[in-house]
């Protein structure tokens, strides 16, 4: 029986302390020592291993460690051993009632969903011939064609009634880009197009394409008929003449 009181008995105590923590140490070393090589033998098995153009294994021709590398590795099934069946086991085959051609000319297999449209938030002018997807601005100066595109003042904001007219530059920004007349050349007659304003989609379709003087300002007179006026300058990198295109709204949505 150990006397705690006795000096001896605590000496016993702190030397039986001391080898217990000593043994924990080993323990603990030779754990790490075993961990560090497994994972030193893993990794130089699989730097041994080929890989196929596929990205699957060739496991042709490994050996056991190679094999316990791969297995351990991916965290499937021991590779070395035999599978009790094939993986590549045939599909069910389900076979399909005949469908008639009548059903596949009926309503509701020729039915697509369409794909919902996304008003934009601001005022905006989209022409896919001419890459064009931008913000259509207001102001009384033209200092804001450095932004884009400009719906000029005095002419109409109503899409369905008068004459509304934008123009843009050319020459400030090049393709790709939505913000620019650039390719204001491309467009042709019956060529359509869309405008959005205030929550609402507008269609137009191109009816007239010509060159003007720049002090024929007719282009910017109202009309009876509700259209969009597209006018920048050319030739291109020019400001000789201007490049006026006249569309009439066909649709809204």
């Amino acid at each position: 029986m150990i006397d705690f009181i006795n000096p001896r008995s605590k000496r016993s105590i702190f030397s039986l302390g001391l080898k217990l923590v000593s043994l924990t140490v080993i323990m603990v070393g030779l754990w790490a020592i075993h961990s560090h090589s497994q994972e030193f033998q893993q990794a130089k098995a699989l730097a041994e291993i080929q890989t196929l153009p596929s990205g699957n294994v060739a496991l042709e021709g490994l050996d056991m460690a190679q094999l316990l590398a791969i297995s351990r590795k991916y965290d499937q099934p021991d590779l070395a051993q035999p599978r009790a069946e094939s993986p590549t086991a045939p599909v069910e085959q389900i076979e399909l009632p005949a469908t008639s051609s009548a059903q596949l000319n009926s309503p509701a297999t020729d039915y697509q969903p369409q794909e919902k449209t996304i008003i934009p938030k601001v005022n905006t002018l989209v022409i896919p011939q001419m890459g064009v997807n931008a913000q259509i601005y207001e102001a009384q100066s033209e200092t804001v064609l450095s932004q884009g595109l400009w719906r000029m003042p005095m002419t109409s904001d109503n899409p369905t009634s008068g004459n509304m007219v934008i123009t843009a530059h050319r020459y400030l920004r090049r393709p790709p880009n939505p913000n620019t007349f650039y390719l204001l050349d491309k467009l042709q007659v019956n060529d359509e197009f869309q405008l959005y304003w205030q929550g609402q989609r507008y269609n137009y379709q191109v009816k007239n394409i010509k060159i003007v003087e720049p002090e024929q300002l007719d282009i910017l007179y109202n009309t009876p008929q509700a259209q969009l006026t597209l006018f920048s300058c050319t030739p291109l990198f020019t400001s000789e003449k201007r490049l006026v295109v006249i569309a009439e709204m066909v649709g809204q949505e």
